[in-house]
């Protein structure tokens, strides 16, 4: 039996149980900000599209780590909200 795709598990969780327990993604992010920037004590020079880039590297550098599926749809989870949020600027 053919597993899931990764892209539609990602999707699952951006849009189910995830979406319903923790809200706009937005507001998370720019919460994980605040809380580095009172850890650092200082303003940080990254914002929420960036942040949320960083999880994306997180979970390839765990994945790196110790390969496990969980890591990668998590990153297209990271990815899919990335783009909801910052949608492309540019154009081919």
């Amino acid at each position: 039996m053919p597993r899931e795709s990764i892209l539609l598990a990602a999707e699952k969780l951006v849009n189910g149980d995830r979406a319903a327990a923790y809200g706009n993604p937005a507001d998370t992010y720019e919460r994980a900000l605040a809380m580095f920037e009172a850890w650092k004590g200082s303003r940080t020079v990254v914002d929420a599209g960036e942040c949320m880039m960083l999880f994306v590297f997180f979970k390839l550098a765990r994945d790196r780590a110790c390969r496990k599926r969980d890591n990668r749809v998590d990153a297209a989870g990271y990815l899919e909200l990335h783009d909801r949020l910052y949608p492309a600027e540019c154009t081919p």
